[in-house]
């Protein structure tokens, strides 16, 4: 699901809520979608902390966040450049439990159907979909609350509002280190690689069909 797809679902929760599917694949299709819309905060909070865009980009790749860290620490950079969302995330009572919902309840039954290790029943599956829109909403809500763009606007739109630092990282790993970023990313092995344990393999038939799909992938 794509964030304008969410925005969507937004307007259908808002309109008729029975039109919403209740079903442990549309739980996962939302749920990843938050997620997503989690993760543009981060980026955006990255930027905001002075961080050029394709360097954001390169951090992005690089930190290994669970869910509920990126919360967290999407919360915390935003925060720290726009301190009136400060205040507004610890007065609302509303979005700090919702947000406790995502990362306590919400989270832990994703894991649980992606892995299959169990079925959720209808109503856990309802409340855990209402939970992840209700929570965008008032998410939604705070940015507008205290003049900010909507994170599904572009997050250049939040670098024109007050007054943002810019300071000069070298590089990613001056930004994550200057950031707070602590768990790096797992990288892929390069191609070279790849092909190289390829070549490794006793199984020729297995051999012929990846060194087919490499060399498919050159052209």
């Amino acid at each position: 699901m794509t964030l304008a797809k969410l925005e969507e679902y937004l307007e259908t929760f808002e309109n008729d809520v029975s039109k919403i599917e209740i079903s442990s694949e549309n739980f996962l299709y939302i749920h990843s979608t938050v997620e997503g819309y989690w993760k543009r905060l981060l980026f955006i909070g990255i930027r905001a902390n002075g961080v050029q865009y394709e360097m954001a980009k390169e951090v992005m790749k690089k930190v290994n966040l669970s869910a509920n860290a990126t919360v967290e620490k999407a919360q915390s950079l935003l925060e720290t450049e726009f301190p009136e969302i400060k205040n507004y995330f610890k007065s609302n009572t509303d979005l700090g439990i919702l947000m406790e919902l995502f990362r306590t309840f919400c989270s832990p039954y994703r894991n649980w159907c992606i892995h299959g290790v169990m079925d959720a029943g209808k109503d856990t599956l309802q409340l855990c979909i209402y939970v992840n829109i209700l929570l965008i909403k008032e998410l939604e809500k705070t940015l507008e609350a205290n003049n900010l763009p909507s994170a599904f606007d572009r997050p250049r739109k939040f670098l024109t509002i007050g007054k943002i630092t810019n300071p000069i990282d070298a590089d990613a790993e001056a930004v994550m280190k200057r950031l707070g970023f602590d768990k790096r990313a797992t990288q892929p092995i390069t191609k070279e690689k790849v092909i190289e344990k390829t070549h490794e393999l006793q199984n020729i038939n297995i051999k012929e069909i990846l060194l087919t799909l490499i060399k498919q992938g050159e052209k």
